[in-house]
């Protein structure tokens, strides 16, 4: 069963015209599940302008696109103490040139799929 994630931290938010750069990784939670949580797809999530609460000013179109999805391997010896990592860019459209945008990230995991190997 897939599942949905959203991550909602104050300190997420993007300026117009700004390019946001991620690396995501989990450690091996639960213990032996390692750090492979794939397939993963990650998607900003612009906080409404009606949220006063988490979005103050005046209302703009925000467009937050979501690109560059790379689900990654370090080789073996590597430094990083995580095998696979995912990263991705996020940037900001706004129809407000001077606006600063909060959003919340979504991820949808499809961790417990059947895999089925061709050859």
């Amino acid at each position: 069963m897939p599942s949905y994630v959203r991550v909602n931290r104050p300190f997420m938010t993007i300026q117009a015209g700004q390019t946001l750069y991620y690396r995501w990784t989990w450690e091996d939670e639960p213990p032996g599940s390692g750090p492979n949580k794939g397939p993963v797809f990650f998607m900003a999530d612009p906080i409404s302008h009606r949220d006063t609460q988490h979005r103050p000013g005046p209302a703009a179109e925000v467009k937050l696109t979501t690109y560059d999805l790379t689900k990654c391997r370090h080789g073996p010896g590597g430094a990083n103490e995580f095998e696979v990592f995912y990263e991705f860019k996020i940037r900001c459209e706004c129809s407000d040139p001077n606006a600063s945008c909060p959003f919340r990230l979504e991820m949808i995991m499809f961790k417990d799929l059947q895999v089925q190997d061709f050859s």
